[in-house]
């Protein structure tokens, strides 16, 4: 399978009181999947936002500078991977260090790829570690 996947960081104005962080560091990051489709060709695709609402930096593991969520598939009431994800990036990529978002500001981008189905999916962003760290909530293809 193919994938592909745009980012850029983007500044939101959060409001205040949604900068809480009474969950602690790990609680602040929180994902949207703001439009996901599947075209006539096959391709799977998903807009996202990851807001940083905490106090301190959040990392993710990226891939040759861009953020590869795992991409996975409710199958028999039980997640599978998909595609994407830490384990999908060529080895030398993966040493190109960690996206860092910071206390009020979100990163928005696009990852997707060919071969895509209808289903439920949702995406997650793993640590550095390889720990998953944010998932989102489902999405349904049809």
């Amino acid at each position: 399978m193919r994938h592909f996947h745009f980012a850029f960081l983007a500044i939101l104005c959060l409001s205040a009181a949604a900068c809480t962080d009474a969950a602690g560091p790990h609680a602040a990051l929180i994902t949207r999947i703001d439009r996901a489709s599947l075209d006539s060709t096959k391709v799977l695709t998903a807009v996202f936002t990851l807001a940083n609402l905490g106090r301190y930096n959040q990392q993710i593991s990226a891939c040759d500078g861009e953020p590869l969520p795992e991409w996975q598939k409710l199958e028999s009431g039980a997640w599978d991977k998909a595609f994407g994800g830490p384990a999908d990036c060529p080895a030398p990529a993966i040493f190109s260090g960690v996206i860092s978002i910071t206390p009020g500001t979100a990163l928005e981008g696009t990852s997707g790829f060919w071969e895509g189905e209808p289903g439920t999916y949702r995406l997650v962003w793993y640590q550095v570690t390889g720990a998953p760290l944010v998932v989102s909530d489902p999405f349904t293809i049809k």
